[in-house]
C-alpha cells in the first residue's frame, strides 16, 4: 500500500515549484531582448533567447498539468493505479515520477509505441 499523503506533499511542492517558475519564465519571454540593431547576429540571438525561453515555458506548464491532474486522481481515488493495465504502479516509479499514470512495463510499451498504416 503507498503512502497517498506522502506523494499528495510531493506534488502539491511541486505543483507550488512550477506555479513560482512558471511567473518567472513568464516574465523571462516578456523580457528576452528585442533586437535594436538590426545586425543579423542580434537578431538571431534574441530570437534563440526567447524561443529558450517559451520552450521552457511549455516543459513546465506540461508539468504542471500532469501533476493538477495526479492530484484530481488522489481525490478520484485511482491515484497510484496504471491507467492501461490497471496494476499497481510501482512505488519507486511514484516516487521518482509522482504524477506518472503508467507502471513501469506500460510505460516502456507507450514510449516504443509507433504508430503504423496510412496517415
Amino acid at each position: 500500500m503507498i503512502d497517498i499523503q506522502h506523494f499528495k506533499s510531493k506534488l502539491q511542492a511541486r505543483e507550488q515549484e512550477l506555479l513560482n517558475d512558471r511567473r518567472t519564465s513568464e516574465q523571462e519571454v516578456l523580457d528576452a531582448p528585442s533586437a535594436e540593431v538590426e545586425d543579423a547576429l542580434d537578431l538571431a540571438n534574441s530570437g534563440e533567447a526567447r524561443e529558450d525561453a517559451e520552450r521552457s515555458l511549455d516543459r513546465e506548464y506540461s508539468e504542471l498539468e500532469e501533476i493538477q491532474d495526479a492530484l484530481k486522481r488522489i481525490d478520484a481515488g485511482t491515484y497510484g493505479v496504471c491507467e492501461i493495465c490497471g496494476k499497481p504502479i510501482e512505488p519507486a516509479r511514484l516516487e521518482a515520477v509522482p504524477w506518472t499514470r503508467y507502471c513501469l512495463n506500460d510505460a516502456k510499451q507507450r514510449e516504443h509505441f509507433t504508430p503504423t498504416g496510412n496517415l
